[in-house]
């Protein structure tokens, strides 16, 4: 056998083997597609850019600076609860520098009334019913240059955290006592409707 002959044949001996190699890899993920965790799995996370929410844009933030709404998570596809779900995010994540004792940039989310007030820039924060024009979401979900907040990387949400946020502000932001924040919901309807 000659070098030519012994190269062809390596040749060919190494093309088989990635040719085995990737069929074990279609194999696995073959496996992986069809198992239940992956459905369970694809699921449960929340998709980005929820094309309906795209198709609304674009959007800009209170400067005027485009908002990414192909960073925005879809909202989660269910009733949230304010003391389980959003209280705990707002407390790790936010409470630190926008809370009673810190207020950055003049805004807190300690309570309902302040955190859709917003801070400094006299815009509204969040805005109950609508989370895609909220620049609460816009912050959270990193959509907007240089105001991503918490500005720690290892800080920032989940997209699962900012899917939870998406739904609570779109069901309303209430505050833990739906009672109290649908009287005044109500007591606000009825001041507007007088001016």
């Amino acid at each position: 056998m000659n070098v030519i002959q012994r190269s062809a044949i390596n040749s060919i001996q190494r093309r088989n083997k990635l040719i085995i190699k990737d069929f074990e890899m279609m194999s696995l993920i073959k496996k992986i597609l069809f198992s239940g965790t992956a459905v369970a799995l694809l699921l449960s996370t929340p998709v980005i850019a929820d094309e309906e929410d795209v198709k609304k844009g674009p959007i800009e933030d209170f400067w005027g600076d485009p908002v990414d709404l192909l960073k925005i998570p879809t909202a989660a596809k269910k009733k949230v609860n304010f003391k389980k779900e959003i209280w705990p995010i707002l407390k790790e994540k936010c409470i630190d520098c926008h809370g009673p004792d810190k207020q950055k940039s003049e805004y807190r989310v300690d309570t309902r009334e302040a955190a859709i007030k917003g801070g400094e820039y006299e815009e509204k924060a969040i805005i109950p019913g609508n989370s895609l024009k909220s620049p609460f979401i816009h912050f959270t979900a990193r959509a907007v240059l240089d105001m991503e907040m918490p500005p720690k990387k290892k800080d920032f949400l989940t997209n699962e955290q900012v899917a939870l946020l998406r739904a609570w502000i779109d069901q309303g932001a209430k505050w833990g006592d739906e009672e109290k924040d649908e009287k005044e919901e109500k007591k606000e309807a009825s001041e507007e409707s007088k001016d």
